[in-house]
């Protein structure tokens, strides 16, 4: 699978986020909800890194962190070519002491589930702890092995694309072709989305941190 090569077009759409700072994102919000949970730009850990956001849950059970579009109006089915790309990293594992879950991608919401996405999705202990794609419309979803086992301080480039007319979704990893699907990619009014990400803690009392180097989505019209 080969995804679209933009060359020559009328008219694109780009949102691209290096995180140089919290207060000037275009247009992504950075949230984070519970005891000592923050959105804070750390220094990068390498030098291909220009800034890094740390999504930091906190201590609570049902603490959240992440980053989302400020307006949750994206149509996948809009006539162009959907591409995004994120890289995230945590520090460690989901495990039955300490556990959270992910989701990165074409998401409406980083306080739930989305009711409406295209995104990867992780938690230890579903799917033997690999990634799963999920298209996902009107809080119903189709699920996808990716084949690839999460693992911790590791970076990740996510990639999705979506098909114009929303007709097929395509997920890579590290720009191998992992999964694709062609039902429950959310189409038609009222069936928006954004992109972000976000880490929800379920259990333990050590702090997990979600850590996002850059956002890149574009879209495409021929």
């Amino acid at each position: 699978m080969e995804f679209a090569n933009e060359g020559v077009r009328s008219r694109y759409y780009r949102n691209y986020c290096d995180f140089e700072t919290i207060i000037d994102l275009p247009g992504i919000l950075a949230t984070a909800t519970g005891t000592a949970a923050a959105s804070t730009i750390i220094a990068p850990a390498t030098q291909s890194q220009i800034g890094v956001l740390s999504s930091n849950p906190g201590t609570d059970v049902g603490g959240l962190a992440g980053w989302l579009t400020s307006a949750v109006l994206t149509r996948l089915d809009n006539g162009g070519t959907w591409k995004g790309e994120w890289s995230i990293r945590t520090p460690a594992l989901s495990d039955g002491t300490n556990t959270y879950s992910l989701r990165v991608g074409f998401i409406d919401s980083v306080s739930v589930e989305s009711t409406d996405g295209v995104f990867f999705r992780y938690t230890h202990s579903v799917n033997s702890g690999k990634w799963q794609f999920v298209t996902r419309s009107n809080s119903t979803e189709t699920i996808t092995d990716t084949g690839i086992t999460y693992a911790a301080a590791t970076n990740y480039k996510l990639q999705i694309q979506v098909q114009p007319d929303g007709l097929k979704a395509f997920a890579r990893i590290d720009d191998v072709h992992v999964a694709s699907s062609t039902t429950n990619i959310p189409i038609g009014s009222g069936r928006e989305t954004g992109f972000g990400a976000m880490i929800l803690k379920t259990a333990g009392a050590t702090t997990p941190t979600l850590l996002t180097d850059y956002s890149d989505v574009v879209c495409v019209f021929k």
